[in-house]
């Protein structure tokens, strides 16, 4: 879900395709909803390499959504708030919302009273948001400032915060279970669109897949809330076993 707030953005904002949802989405699923489906880039090459028989669409941005209009079976433009989606109880295996809650007025209902309902028993909910305990946030929360930006943890669309333990929660407010947890790692990040910063990242961001490769991060395990930059969690909806 893109805030409509965001008004300048970089021309591939809404073409971006994530393939790491293909390692969540089990075998066997057959409809999928992505709430934020942007182009529909990543949507319709999880149709492809998955099999699945139906993906639909929501994407608050009207151009958008009609490019994901000629890549999906239907996608719905507008507020996922706002809307009401026409499919039965049930009707969905899986349910994205990557990089989408914490641009939401109420996350907490969205989940409980939308999207909970309309997956079926034992159908995963795939989530991406960032952390807010981030270690560059405090570190300037620490000196009394809060700079919103163009992208990053701190984008100027985010209506809402998460940490680690506080999106867990919310997950099980809305009545679903959480079984996977992986999160992603920066050592640095400017956490806006300053080139000296951005630089200062990309070189930092080697020594960090080096690290991550060594498993440093979880030896580290007080720490590692710090140094994560984004949250991806897989619940699924109790009733049977996943699919």
């Amino acid at each position: 879900m893109h805030n409509t707030y965001n008004t300048d953005r970089a021309d591939n904002y809404f073409q971006d395709m994530r393939n790491e949802p293909l390692r969540y989405i089990p075998p066997g699923a057959r409809r999928l909803l992505s709430i934020g489906c942007a182009s529909g880039a990543t949507e319709a090459m999880l149709k492809e390499k998955l099999g699945l028989e139906m993906v639909v669409g929501v994407e608050v941005e009207g151009d958008v959504a009609a490019q994901a209009a000629a890549r999906l079976d239907a996608v719905h433009a507008g507020d996922i708030e706002a809307l009401d989606l026409p499919y039965p109880p049930g009707h969905f295996d899986a349910v994205l919302c990557m990089d989408v809650l914490e641009h939401l007025r109420d996350p907490w209902r969205v989940l409980r009273a939308t999207l909970g309902p309309l997956m079926a028993p034992g159908a995963v909910l795939v989530i991406s948001v960032p952390n807010v305990r981030y270690w560059v946030v405090l570190w300037r929360l620490l000196w009394g400032r809060w700079d919103y930006a163009r992208r990053g943890v701190l984008d100027i669309g985010h209506l809402r915060f998460f940490t680690p333990r506080t999106a867990r929660r919310m997950l099980a407010e809305a009545g679903l279970e959480v079984i996977a947890v992986r999160r992603k790692y920066r050592l640095y990040d400017s956490l806006g669109d300053r080139i000296a910063g951005r630089v200062v990242g990309g070189v930092t961001r080697r020594l960090t897949n080096a690290l991550v490769s060594l498993r440093a991060f979880d030896i580290l395990f007080p720490l590692r809330d710090f140094f994560t930059y984004q949250i991806v969690m897989v619940a699924h909806k109790p009733g049977q076993t996943p699919l």
